[in-house]
């Protein structure tokens, strides 16, 4: 059901880069409201048949796309519009997840991550549309 319910955070990884650095948010509780606010604006941004879970731990939620969308656009059209968003087939190796994608909310504040749930919507409506078309 919707609303039910990472990369790793080091000082800094094996190359010296520091994955936080930078990032608007940057501890547990600005993890939290960010998470709560993907968690709302997914609500208003997507049809009543997509799901997702927000995480107990970590810095992203996973999210199974609606069955009238087609997860290659979908997923094409979020690269096409600048979000990076992970399809879900890479963390399986049975090949499943395809219709599934997984979002982090570490780098972005509340408003980019409305304006990016108000986007992935607008792409998965398209898609769903013209998937029927076809």
């Amino acid at each position: 059901m919707a609303g039910e319910g990472s990369p790793g955070h080091g000082p800094l990884n094996a190359s010296g880069f520091n994955p936080l650095a930078g990032n608007p948010l940057r501890s547990r509780d600005d993890l939290v409201r960010g998470v709560r606010a993907l968690d709302a604006s997914l609500r208003e941004a997507l049809p009543a048949d997509a799901r997702w879970q927000l995480p107990v731990a970590g810095s992203a939620l996973w999210l199974r796309l609606p069955r009238a969308a087609d997860p290659d656009r979908v997923w094409r059209g979020l690269l096409d519009a600048g979000i990076a968003a992970v399809r879900g087939d890479v963390f399986h190796v049975d090949g499943g997840g395809r219709d599934h994608l997984h979002l982090g909310v570490a780098n972005l504040d509340e408003a980019g991550l409305a304006e990016g749930a108000a986007l992935l919507g607008r792409v998965v409506k398209r898609s769903a549309q013209k998937r029927r078309a076809a």
